[in-house]
């Protein structure tokens, strides 16, 4: 519990002024800014305090791995690394703000006339990109997990994530990875104001049903999240993270009675499991890579496979020098403050927070490209989405050269295309046609 209070007391300043001061909704209002904090900062600040300065225990006993100076050294960067970032989520409050407001077109006009075949689109597109999706897949992991055991479906679910990476659509990816969360949320906004029924809920059992087939648990994270953020932006429901508050203080209490002695056990072994295997991987990979290395920057280069270059991710490679059996992995959890390290050297504390900021930026001033989006409301969720999963805790040189704001422009696109070929209307032309409906 040491460590827990001492991530308090070292965050509390700036997730107070980033996250809370000026905010409407209190405490658990799940404001953007709010939102982003608990996805990007929350599963590092802890991991980084308890394994830096409380030699906390990480995964199968790697911690063996470590030194007490590359420890205390990575700590410190991995804190002032952070401090840097939470100054430019604040530098950019007023931004997250204008972000925070719902753009629903509040008329008489009946919903088939504002988005008039917009959101029968957006349901027939996911179809056709899970059908051919599913189509490319050598196996269904769900199904070698039904038929082999688990063991072998997590292996599975490996090998097809290798492969998707391995064989990726240059630009088509971004469309088919990302677009259907986007529709999932921006059609439950047209729900929630009472535009659609019955598509929404086909989308959510479309997504729910591909990714149980994958057996993928985490997507399900950011489209939650999104939820809550929509919930409160567009009809000021503050009560979702009370909800969740409440859940986790029930099963904290029922599994102290069945397993553990007692609740400050519970709450360190749950520390241990969400927080601290986030960072495990920054660690272990400063410890086996003393260095800088161009082939780990150019991993996430553009084009590296067709110029041929011959490129690494170290957080895929540390597995491997620890000897490990790397079947069914495809990398350890690293706080960009590690795997960024390899890239570009201890100036990774300087560079990874400017490189996060200038994303979020683009992102925001890119926004307004595109009419039709912004009209429907579509294009605040698309930014809020490429800015909540901006790639802290995944491949850092994603971060570096841009990949978010070029996948944010192709989907941005292909959002803009799918509102012309609906034939939705402009804002400002259903405004002027109140009066005749």
């Amino acid at each position: 519990m040491n460590a827990f209070f001492a991530t308090v007391v070292i965050f509390f300043v700036p997730i107070y002024f980033v996250a809370f001061r000026g905010m409407r909704g209190g405490l658990f209002a799940a404001n953007a800014s709010k939102t982003i904090i608990v996805y990007h900062m929350a599963p590092v600040i802890f991991g980084v305090v308890a394994v830096a300065f409380f030699n906390f225990s990480i995964w199968q006993g790697l911690e063996r791995h470590l030194t007490d100076s590359m420890r205390f050294t990575v700590g410190f960067q991995s804190i002032f690394t952070i401090y840097l970032m939470f100054l430019c989520l604040h530098l950019m409050r007023h931004r997250f703000r204008r972000l925070d407001k719902a753009i629903i077109v509040q008329n008489n006009i009946p919903g088939r006339y504002r988005f008039k075949k917009l959101p029968f689109f957006l349901v027939i597109s996911m179809l056709l990109f899970y059908l051919f999706e599913l189509a490319r897949l050598p196996v269904i992991p769900l199904i070698v997990a039904i038929t082999e055991g688990p063991v072998a479906g997590a292996v599975a679910r490996g090998d097809v994530i290798s492969l998707q990476m391995d064989n990726g659509l240059p630009g088509l990816g971004y469309v088919l990875t990302f677009t259907p969360i986007i529709s999932l949320v921006w059609l439950y906004t047209q729900y929630m104001a009472g535009n659609v029924k019955y598509l929404f809920w086909i989308s959510a059992a479309l997504y729910f049903g591909y990714n149980i087939l994958f057996l993928a648990k985490s997507v399900f994270i950011v489209p939650s999240l999104m939820i809550m953020w929509v919930r409160y932006t567009d009809k000021n429901i503050v009560s979702d993270f009370k909800v969740i508050f409440i859940m986790i203080s029930l099963v904290i209490v029922m599994f102290t009675f069945i397993a553990f002695e007692s609740p400050t056990d519970l709450i360190t072994q749950v520390l241990k499991r969400a927080f601290v295997s986030q960072t495990q991987g920054m660690f272990l990979i400063r410890e086996f890579y003393p260095s800088s290395d161009i082939n780990a920057l150019l991993y996430g280069m553009p084009g590296k496979n067709l110029l041929g270059l011959e490129t690494f991710d170290p957080s895929a490679e540390v597995i491997k020098k620890m000897g490990m059996d790397a079947t069914g992995f495809i990398n350890m959890n690293s706080f960009f403050v590690g795997q960024g390290f390899v890239m570009l050297g201890n100036a990774i504390i300087i560079l990874g927070p400017i490189a996060y900021a200038f994303n979020i930026w683009m992102i925001f001033v890119l926004g307004p490209i595109f009419k039709r989006c912004n009209n429907s409301g579509m294009m605040r969720i698309i930014q809020f989405f490429f800015i909540l999963t901006l790639s802290i805790n995944t491949n850092f040189a994603l971060l570096f050269f841009i990949r978010p704001i070029v996948g944010f422009l192709i989907v941005s696109l292909f959002f803009e295309i799918v509102c012309v070929l609906s034939k939705s209307y402009s804002r400002a032309r259903l405004e002027r046609q109140v009066g005749s409906y």
